[in-house]
């Protein structure tokens, strides 16, 4: 669309002048509207679009049926209130796959109003949704972000860092972020869909008026400056409000990449902080295990792999959100940089409207699969837990999640602590890492005391005052400390802590 409404009047009439005597006028000015309007897209882009639509439906399906099973099991829940810490803890998995499932289904009603924009079918409703569908997308990236983020405060929690500034920062990122979001966002997308609105209207109006004058006009004919006169007004609406649309088309995309970029460098900084920490205190005492008992079997593998699988996790949501982010980012670059590119330009039409979808058609798919596993693992997981129990003790499992992918099982043993000096029949569970649980490994060399508030007491010669003799000063002391929240349908915190004294070279 030209810019004023002189500059339409001006290429209207060079359209005129270049017409021969047989072209019928009104049908040309007609088609050089829709041209304003609508880009002329090849027949590959529609179906582009149904493909798209069924990408996404099938990650829309495989989410939701992760949910029912989700609901099946009765561990269907979105928030909670973590008192120690006291924080806003979202579900790991379902918190943001619920808003997932909402833009996938916000995307196939996108596709639908797509689909009659690359067809040049006026409808008043696509700059709504074209403004507005990539800030539910937001939203679910933020929240993957907050339960990421609450997942690695629970972590530090559990290692003993005072975490009471952090958890006020979670309650502000989690809640009250998103509100901020949208009440900026939500303003300039009534602004501009109405606009847009406007615009269709009166293209409409034209349109119907110039199909009109199309069938009166007879071959020969020449045109009637005057005869146009009723469609100036109509033409002045129509660009006025095309300029407001892409006025405000630029705004809302520069707010949509400087708000992606922002959650992106969040998101990877703290999985990378997160990932960082955790491979540290297992790399630490994997080497402190091993130097103490000659071996690692100490650490039983299932709980390794669990912990490995975790780490993977973490990466793949390093990757994933970073390539999404950046695919994201530079759409919206390319949007705000020239926003008439919408309609004058097929190429970029095609970019701003399909690539974003294939983005998330590429990240929702193998995301949804992992949703829908984890899901249906998580009964075989508690059923294998459940007959590995020690004496006396009632093991279950629950499937745990360290970022937007999960993580593994983790088993929590029996209510209450066990005692000190009593060690378990084989070995300390390491639980993975994620979400809705936290791992403290604690390794003292020998001329380090025990912190007070997490260990009080080391286990002796058998006397059983719990009190290391003098001559035992020499012997190398390792504590593991696991400490475990449990996500699902429990907010019971349960430590199990196993201390024992390797003496080199001398007896206990």
């Amino acid at each position: 669309m030209s810019k004023t409404l002189a500059d339409a009047q001006v290429d209207m009439l060079e359209l005129l002048g270049s017409l021969g005597p047989n072209d019928n006028p009104y049908a040309a000015i007609a088609e050089y509207l829709r041209s304003q309007v609508f880009p002329t897209v090849p027949y590959s882009a529609h179906c582009q679009l149904y493909l798209l639509a069924a990408a996404l439906g099938v990650a829309a399906v495989l989410i939701l049926a992760s949910l029912f099973i989700r609901w099946r099991k009765g561990v269907f829940w979105v928030v909670r209130m973590q008192q120690q810490p006291r924080v806003v803890r979202p579900h790991w998995s379902i918190s943001w796959s619920l808003i997932a499932a909402v833009m996938l289904v916000l995307f196939e009603v996108f596709i639908a109003y797509a689909r009659g924009f690359f067809a040049r079918s006026a409808n008043e409703r696509f700059g709504f949704w074209f403004l507005v569908v990539w800030g539910v997308a937001w939203w679910g990236g933020q929240t993957a972000a907050w339960s990421l983020g609450v997942s690695y405060l629970l972590h530090q929690h559990a290692t003993g860092y005072e975490v009471g500034f952090l958890a006020g920062l979670s309650n502000v990122f989690g809640l009250a972020v998103p509100v901020a979001y949208f009440g900026a966002l939500l303003p300039l997308v009534i602004i501009g869909g109405s606009a847009y609105s406007g615009m269709i209207g009166a293209y409409r109006d034209a349109d119907e008026l110039l199909a009109q004058a199309s069938v009166r006009w007879t071959p020969g004919q020449r045109v009637n400056i005057l005869s146009l006169a009723p469609a100036m007004p109509i033409l002045e609406t129509l660009v006025d409000n095309y300029e407001v649309f892409q006025r405000y088309f630029r705004i809302v995309f520069i707010l949509y990449c400087a708000t992606a970029v922002a959650l992106v460098i969040c998101l990877v900084t703290i999985a990378s902080i997160y990932l960082t920490s955790l491979r540290r205190v297992l790399t630490s005492t994997r080497r402190d295990l091993s130097t103490s008992q000659g071996s690692s079997s100490f650490v039983r593998r299932p709980q390794q792999e669990q912990v490995s699988r975790t780490l993977q996790s973490l990466l793949v949501t390093i990757v994933a959100f970073t390539f999404l982010g950046t695919v994201f980012a530079s759409v919206a670059i390319v949007a705000a940089l020239s926003p008439r590119a919408l309609a004058s330009s097929p190429l970029r039409a095609q970019i701003l409207i399909l690539l974003p979808l294939y983005a998330f058609a590429v990240f929702g798919l193998p995301c949804a699969v992992i949703l829908v596993l984890r899901a249906r693992d998580a009964n075989a997981a508690e059923e294998a837990s459940a007959n590995s129990g020690g004496s006396g003790s009632q093991h279950r499992s629950r499937t745990f999640g360290a970022g937007p992918f999960g993580g593994g099982s983790a088993s929590k043993s029996g209510r209450g602590r066990q005692s000190a000096g009593t060690a378990p029949e084989s070995g300390v569970d390491v639980i993975s890492a994620g979400q809705q649980f936290s791992i403290q490994l604690a390794h003292l060399d020998s001329n380090e005391p025990f912190p007070p508030p997490a260990f009080s007491s080391v286990a002796g010669s058998g006397d059983g005052d719990g009190v290391a003799a003098p001559d035992t000063l020499d012997g190398v002391k390792v504590a593991v400390d696991v400490d475990v929240v449990v996500d699902e349908d429990d907010d019971l915190d349960e430590k199990f802590e196993l201390r024992r004294t390797v003496t080199r070279g001398g007896s206990v």
